[in-house]
């Protein structure tokens, strides 16, 4: 990935390497643009085989993020988490599954103070989606577990809520879920 410059402004290029096992990168594209449609990852603003041009997402890796993180910033944690699990619920529901959620530390930015989803190099629909339940694994599972549970006071993670989500997908599971992980307000009700 490199940055470029597209109508005078700044974009990331992502170039399909010659030693890469894939022929294409239009199937990334097209989980790229259904992700678009619900409000996440960067938005793709065209393809080719070789090439993909997205929104430049600068910020931080989650895990820098996570690690930058100081004991009193408990709501800017839940902000960014309930943001985040909104944004995995999203994809769960038009059944695309990212592939790569369990190690979020390399798939999710913090921009700002908000998280974006990138790189859906290997998103697909032909498999059931566990976006949420895969971030819910780095999360509760993690380098920074101990941190984050510590940080929204939860004494260990809510496994039978993540087996209820994992089994039903719904919104009522959804909730349930934030609700035992802190996270859950009206605000996050949009899910």
């Amino acid at each position: 990935v490199v940055r470029g410059r597209l109508k005078g402004g700044d974009v990331a290029v992502k170039i399909l390497r010659s030693d890469s096992g894939l022929r294409s990168l239009s199937r990334e594209a097209e989980a790229t643009k259904l992700a678009n449609e619900v409000g996440v990852g960067p938005k793709l603003f065209g393809y080719s085989d070789h090439v993909l041009v997205l929104e430049l997402i600068e910020g931080e890796a989650f895990e820098d993020w996570l690690k930058s993180l100081e004991p009193g910033e408990t709501r800017v944690l839940r902000n960014v988490l309930s943001e985040v699990f909104s944004q995995a619920r999203a994809l769960d529901r038009i059944g695309l599954d990212h592939g790569e959620l369990s190690d979020a530390k390399k798939h999710v930015m913090i921009r700002g103070s908000s998280p974006v989803i990138i790189d859906f190099g290997k998103a697909a629909k032909r498999r059931k989606p566990s976006n949420v339940t895969s971030l819910f694994s780095y999360i509760a599972y993690g380098p920074y577990s101990g941190k984050i549970s510590q940080m929204l006071g939860i004494a260990s993670p809510p496994l039978e809520e993540v087996r209820a989500y994992k089994r039903e997908l719904s919104d009522e599971s959804f909730r349930a879920l934030l609700k035992a992980m802190n996270l859950y307000s009206d605000e996050v009700d949009r899910a």
